[in-house]
């Protein structure tokens, strides 16, 4: 979980355009617990800002006059820099979302999601979990989905687990899974955290990039 500052949820815009950062600015401080404390227009101007600001979540559009967003992502975490990820990206394709999440993004929304969309996403980050649009799930899941390649999850997993994870695939939060299902928020974050231990990760990022390789989601949604 991030730690704020009088509540506040402090945001760093890396964006190539003015116009879209003060589009998304508006936007994300429509929100009083979310302040664009400094805005980039590109790889570099965002190393240095990151690095003179205190920053809990970093917003980055996935093209970049100087690079792409996944190169900003991957210097980030080698910097080790503390900021969580939010990619905002025009690309849903499997391969783009992959590589987004092994270079160490926390969340991915496409540019066609809605304001509250945005809003969720950041504050589901700020609250220590991760993000992925249901839109961006749906569409790499279906590529995926069929995969001759793709491990047997039911070995793995109860029915009640698979149930909770492709909830997670799919970009629920962990209150919106509990009411889904009919649980307690307790008992969601318990099968969460058997979930990570037979799937051998240590968090909802991780076990989300292992069910969208498998082509695991949830039916229905």
């Amino acid at each position: 979980m991030i730690s704020r500052i009088n509540g506040t949820v402090r945001v760093v815009l890396v964006d190539g355009f003015a116009l879209s950062r003060e589009g998304l600015t508006r936007i994300l401080e429509s929100d009083e617990s979310i302040q664009v404390v400094a805005q980039a227009a590109s790889l570099q101007e965002a190393l240095d800002t990151l690095e003179s600001i205190a920053t809990d979540l970093v917003v980055i559009d996935h093209a970049l006059p100087d690079s792409d967003a996944i190169g900003l992502i991957r210097l980030i975490r080698e910097q080790g820099l503390t900021a969580r990820v939010l990619l905002l990206s025009a690309h849903a394709d499997e391969r783009r979302v992959a590589e987004a999440f092994r270079a160490g993004v926390d969340g991915y929304v496409p540019k066609t999601c809605s304001a509250r969309d945005l809003l969720m996403a950041v504050q589901e980050l700020a609250q220590g979990g991760s993000y992925v649009h249901p839109h961006v799930a749906g569409v790499v899941l279906n590529r995926l989905r069929g995969r001759s390649d793709s491990l047997a999850v039911d070995e793995q997993l109860s029915e009640r687990e698979r149930s909770v994870l492709g909830l997670a695939t799919n970009g629920l939060n962990t209150a919106s899974i509990a009411r889904h299902l009919g649980l307690s928020v307790s008992t969601v974050k318990s099968h969460l955290r058997v979930i990570y231990r037979k799937l051998g990760v240590s968090d909802r990022t991780q076990a989300v990039v292992w069910a969208l390789k498998q082509g695991f989601g949830h039916e229905g949604l």
